[in-house]
């Protein structure tokens, strides 16, 4: 087998096992956190290995950072409905955390335990994170 198949496969396979090895080693990390840790490796990868800065990895680099502001700057409001969810992740007790403890949850904000959102329909702020993961209606202006 060819060197560039070996190393395109093991690519792949590093690149796949990468989400659930940074979960493991980090907990419950906000994806986008997640991503700039990819980012970041691809960074050190430039200084420490010493590759070259070529106009397409500049290009590609400044492409991913305006769809990076685009998702960070997207701030919309609407009436949404989030429907019953059991799930663990880190959190505060806001507006989409009202639940009970049991003796056993762990003390201080912010803190991870599996806990259930019941539904719920409100109007805020938001932008698509794990809570606001909702499709919405098409509005059509008949003008």
């Amino acid at each position: 087998m060819q060197i560039g198949v070996t190393l395109a496969l093991l690519s792949a396979v590093l690149f796949g096992a990468s989400t659930p090895l940074t979960k493991m080693l980090l907990g419950n990390v906000n994806p986008w956190m997640m991503a700039s840790l990819l980012y970041l490796g691809a960074v050190l990868s430039l200084v420490l290995l010493h590759e070259p800065l070529t106009v397409q990895l500049v290009t590609a680099g400044a492409f991913m950072a305006v769809g990076l502001w685009i998702h960070l700057t997207e701030r919309h409001q609407h009436e949404h409905t989030h429907t019953a969810l059991e799930h663990e992740h880190r959190h505060v007790h806001d507006e989409h955390h009202q639940h009970s403890h049991g003796p056993d949850a762990p003390p201080g904000e912010p803190h991870s335990h599996w806990h259930k959102h019941s539904p719920l329909m409100h109007k805020h702020p938001h932008y698509p994170d794990l809570h606001h993961r909702h499709a919405h209606k098409r509005v059509t202006n008949n003008t």
